[in-house]
């Protein structure tokens, strides 16, 4: 963290990857790429991307590890950047890049949550049936 401190450290020209992204970047050619944000909402970043050369696009906000990344509808790595921040890699040319949040674990809490749910009105209602069918036994008695 402290290389990142000191003022020769642009932000804007150079990143820290926490992976190597086997890549060889497009060095200066990169001062003429182009990245747009398309779409950006809490579980769905949209950004389109214009290189002349291989390039990584570092999106300013926290990496997690249940965000996936598309480029051009084809799975790519996340890569860590700058200790926090997520960042994919890029071949020369246009593409789309999607990153989406897809956490296993929130899709298992709201398919038990859906189910707990469903149960609970399948017995509310089989207890409602049940005393409907017993009222007239118990008034013909």
């Amino acid at each position: 963290m402290d290389s990142i401190n000191t003022d020769h450290f642009d932000v804007g020209r150079m990143t820290w990857l926490d992976t190597d992204p086997h890549l060889t970047l497009g060095g200066s050619a990169v001062d003429s790429a182009r990245a747009a944000i398309a779409e950006y909402r809490l579980n769905r970043v949209a950004i389109d991307v214009d290189t002349p050369a291989p390039a990584i696009v570092r999106l300013a906000d926290l990496w997690y590890p249940d965000w996936v990344v598309t480029v051009d509808g084809k799975r790519a790595p996340v890569i860590k950047a700058d200790y926090l921040l997520r960042a994919v890699a890029v071949p020369a040319g246009r593409h789309r890049v999607e990153f989406r949040f897809e956490s296993k674990a929130v899709r298992t809490g709201l398919l038990l949550s859906a189910l707990g749910i469903a149960v609970s009105i399948a017995l509310l209602l089989a207890g409602v049936i049940a005393r409907r069918r017993a009222a007239p036994r118990a008034e013909a008695a």
